[in-house]
């Protein structure tokens, strides 16, 4: 859905679609954080939609935030308080 209505306002924009595990990225329909900082590292001006935020460091949320720089747009989704326990 989200996919979708991107594509519709902006139709020529990359979106890329990752999560911070394997499994969330699988269920997701993308690719794990770290396989997307190696990827598209040269890559500007794109959409990333970030499935379950609230598992993700700040130091690769920082890696991460230095996309923006290049002119991507962030979308994250999943619980922001987390859903496990410390």
């Amino acid at each position: 859905m989200i996919v979708a209505e991107i594509k519709a306002e902006h139709p020529d924009d990359t979106i890329i679609i990752m999560a911070f595990t394997h499994r969330a990225s699988r269920i997701a329909g993308g690719r794990t954080i770290s396989h997307c900082l190696h990827r598209y590292k040269d890559l500007q001006d794109a959409w990333a939609i970030v499935d379950e935020f609230s598992q993700i460091g700040l130091e690769l949320l920082r890696q991460v935030a230095r996309w923006h720089l290049v002119g991507w747009k962030f979308i994250f989704v999943g619980g922001r308080r987390g859903q496990l326990l410390p």
